[in-house]
This record gives structure tokens, sequence and C-alpha cells, in this order.
């Protein structure tokens, strides 16, 4: 593209459906680069490693791929276009931390085939809209084949209706750690006090420990 007045080149790279969208560079009137890189959506990419989502920002905030570490904030994505939560397209996600009261209207979700993935920690009352009085015949929560996992917490009441909690199965519906070797820290809930975490969901733990033991 180029300058109407001058004619000299403005933009020169790549594009998507007319917008700039890919490698490219920016230039002024003078010819001297302004910026040079990657494009997305006719904007400069943001390729910070680390993101946070805020009730602010969830809308227009642009996630990409290349992430290391995702930060949902309190009180985010409870939309009700948000009932399958998919996190797998992350590949380089190494923490995905979800805080309190996010995903009321989810039915399904997914954290699967994340190599990188080393802590997923997830707030209160998250993934849960009617309480653990009603039972979701629908709702699941997958988590597996997540070689790298060293911590999972699960704070109070989140997925207090969901039907099925699937950590790293491997061959049978068991809670199984075969594919969870780094696994340290399981935190469901908290101890002597009302948690309602998964309260109609079945819990099995199976498999050997090679490494630190469970806590």
């Amino acid at each position: 593209t180029y300058y109407p007045d001058s004619g000299e080149v403005e933009y020169s790279g790549e594009f998507v459906n007319g917008k700039r969208w890919g490698e490219g560079g920016l230039y002024d009137q003078n010819g001297y680069s302004k910026y040079n890189g990657n494009w997305v959506n006719d904007a400069p990419f943001d390729n910070s490693k680390v993101m946070t989502v805020t009730p602010e920002n969830e809308k227009t905030i642009l996630l990409h791929n290349q992430i290391e570490e995702l930060v949902v904030s309190d009180g985010c994505c409870n939309d009700e276009n948000w009932d399958l939560v998919d996190f797998h397209l992350f590949c380089r996600l190494k923490k995905l931390t979800i805080g309190d009261n996010c995903f009321k209207y989810a039915k399904r979700v997914l954290i699967e085939a994340m190599p990188l993935l080393t802590s997923l920690k997830i707030g209160m009352n998250s993934f849960s809209r009617y309480g653990y009085e009603h039972q979701n015949t629908e709702s699941s929560f997958v988590c597996k084949y997540n070689s790298n996992l060293e911590v999972i917490e699960i704070d109070r009441f989140s997925f207090s209706s969901f039907n099925q909690c699937d950590i790293a199965c491997v061959l049978s519906s068991a809670l199984s750690f075969l594919a969870l070797p780094k696994l340290v820290t399981l935190s469901i809930g908290t101890v002597g006090s009302p948690s309602y975490c998964f309260y109609h969901s079945n819990l099995s733990i199976s498999g050997r420990f090679y490494h630190t033991p469970l806590q």
C-alpha cells in the first residue's frame, strides 16, 4: 500500500482479506521503517509470552498459540457462548491460572495434549453455574496427556455440578497417574471446609509413582 499524496510505500508485506496479516513492514513518508514484524488483524502483533484476560479486555484481547503463561482474572468469560472451553491449541503454554467465578456457563472443559504445561490452577466457584444441588449430566472436565504437569489445584465450589472428572485417563475410566509422572500436587477443594468440587463425579486413583510422592 502507498501514501495517496506522495506515492511512497506505506506498508509492504502480507495481507489476509484486505488486512495486514503475517509478516510486513510499515514506513513513514520518507521511507524510514516504523515497524517491521508480524501483523494480526491489521495491527502489530503482540507476541508477549504472558497474557492476562480481564473483564475489561476479554472481548478484544487477541490470544495466540505462542503464549507461555495465561491468566484469566476473576469474573471473566461468563458469556453463554463459553459452553465449550478448549485450551489444547495453546501448544506452548506452561502455566494456566483461572481465577474465581469464571466460565459459569461451561459444560465441557478440555485441557489435553499440552506437553509443556506444568501448572494448572483454578480458583473458587468457577465452571459452576448451578451449585452442587444440580447435576449436569452433559458436563465434563478432561485433563489428560499432559506429561509435564506438576501441579493441579482446584479451589472450592468449582465444577460442583459436573458429572465427569477425567484426569490423565490412559486405558481405563479411572484417574491414573501413569501419564502424569511429574505430578507433585493434586489439590481439589479445601480440607476441613465444604468444597463440593465434582460433587457428582466418581474418583479413583491408580498407577505407580516414579518421582516425588504425590501430595
